[in-house]
């Protein structure tokens, strides 16, 4: 992005995105992670996870069944990079009134909440906005800013309807200087898979898509890539807090799309879930609407990547399901595969 940096310095008018932030930035600097206790003291992992969630249906719904179908985002975590914001710099510590003031102002933000929960997530047939958010763990614990997000957002627009009182807020961290700074990225790769798709030779075409693929994937995944910091060579490619703002918000905008899904059509709950995917059983003229709606799917939006139709062998492996079951999964049962990989 020279053009957009010679601008900058010549003082050309910046290029700014929807909201009029400046998309100009030089990184020049790693990633800083904040000093926090709890599961986020061992791995950042525990802070925004990559989502695996199995669920055991009901007799009910197997014998209602006649499909399992697969949907997944469409190429998930560039879309993410789209209009997800991102902090530079050192972080600020506040207060848990001041968080909760930046998180109720509704403006984007960047940074990591420290809560002790005070109410559960309470629909067991659909995964929570964050593991740690069911209940069962009563430490404080640390979540990024598209968890708290989901979680505060109403239920009528996909949210899980919590109140900020809700959370327990105790302190943040929280970076003054963010914005969608990945945004002219996204806009490149964007371009390069839409021109890809057109390649009329599949296997070209195929091989194509899988190259750029691999180029965003890798590229996120490094931000977390602790070798290149202790190398001393361009460290600011080591962005951890970044890689885990990408997996959050991935995984709240699936939140969303189920939450909408079901309010669409009642009783219609994820058997399976990852960062960027789920699994439903459910009948043909329900994967239709789903496999005709997916043909125009935009980046991020659900897509059917797999229908598989329901035999009686099926129906009976389900019904054998059990809690005691060294993997519970439905994919796993029907041979399926299941990959907890964002895409």
């Amino acid at each position: 992005h020279r053009k957009r940096l010679k601008a900058a310095e010549s003082g050309e008018k910046p290029q700014v995105d929807k909201a009029g932030r400046n998309l100009v930035r030089v990184v020049t600097d790693h990633g800083r992670v904040p000093e926090m206790d709890g599961d986020a003291e061992l791995s950042l992992d525990a802070v925004a996870p990559e989502l695996v969630w199995p669920r055991i249906p009901s007799r009910e719904e197997i014998d209602a069944a006649e499909v399992v179908i697969e949907l997944d985002q469409r190429y998930a975590y560039l879309a993410t990079l789209s209009n997800t914001v991102f902090g530079v710099g050192e972080p600020k510590w506040v207060s848990a009134e001041e968080a909760a003031w930046t998180i109720a102002e509704g403006k984007p933000w960047f940074g990591v909440v420290r809560c002790e929960s005070r109410a559960s997530w309470h629909e067991p047939r659909m995964f929570p906005p964050h593991p740690a958010m069911d209940g069962r763990r009563p430490w404080p614990h640390w979540f990024m800013a598209p968890t708290i997000e989901i979680a505060h957002d109403d239920e009528d627009k996909g949210g899980a309807g919590w109140k900020l009182d809700d959370f327990g807020i105790t302190e943040a961290y929280l970076w003054p200087d963010c914005g969608r700074l990945m945004e002219p990225f996204y806009k490149d790769m964007r371009e390069a898979l839409l021109k890809a798709e057109e390649i009329e030779d599949s296997s070209l075409r195929a091989a194509t898509i899988e190259h750029l693929k691999g180029g965003y994937k890798s590229l996120t995944g490094k931000w977390e890539d602790i070798s290149i910091l202790n190398s001393g060579h361009r460290t600011y490619r080591y962005q951890p807090l970044w890689r885990r703002q990408t997996i959050a918000a991935t995984g709240a905008r699936l939140f969303r799309q189920v939450r909408r899904l079901e309010m669409r059509f009642r009783g219609l709950w994820p058997v399976h879930a990852v960062t960027d995917g789920v699994w439903y059983l459910t009948t043909r003229s329900i994967a239709d609407v789903l496999i005709d709606e997916g043909k125009s799917a935009k980046f991020g939006q659900l897509r059917p990547k797999r229908v598989h139709e329901l035999t009686d062998a099926d129906r009976a492996a389900l019904r054998a399901m059990s809690p005691e079951d060294q993997i519970i999964s439905v994919p796993h049962v029907l041979n399926l595969g299941t990959t907890a990989k964002g895409r």
